[in-house]
């Protein structure tokens, strides 16, 4: 299928690998010189079984975007966090203690833990 990646205003993400790709082009236009400069900007050496692999893969992946394309998003509020935000801390109050922090310790001086002498 010779979908045609739109030419409307993609996200930013994707135009980065749109340009590497030599900008919109159709789908089965991703033959192995586009994966290999794909990969050569990916500092990947790729050998020519894997060229041809990843080049059909490639060409999915793309179709796949393509189609996220196609739907008609006019109106709808971009969403950049998938789940809200919110605060969870606790407020920072002093809460008593109910036990003894020097209570199993054999090196206390009044309020504070005597350690060894360094030299």
């Amino acid at each position: 299928m010779s979908t045609l990646i739109g030419r409307r205003a993609s996200p930013p993400r994707l135009s980065r690998l749109y340009s590497l790709l030599g900008g919109f082009a159709p789908l089965s236009s991703l033959d192995r010189e586009t994966v290999r400069r794909v990969a050569e900007h990916a500092r990947l050496s790729l050998t020519d079984e894997e060229l041809d692999r990843f080049a059909g893969q490639l060409g999915v992946v793309m179709g796949a975007f393509a189609e996220l394309d196609r739907v008609d998003t006019e109106g709808v509020e971009p969403s950049y966090q998938p789940v809200a935000i919110e605060d969870v801390s606790r407020g920072d109050e002093p809460e008593p203690w109910e036990w003894d922090p020097f209570a199993n310790s054999r090196s206390v001086e009044g309020r504070h833990l005597r350690g060894p002498r360094i030299t």
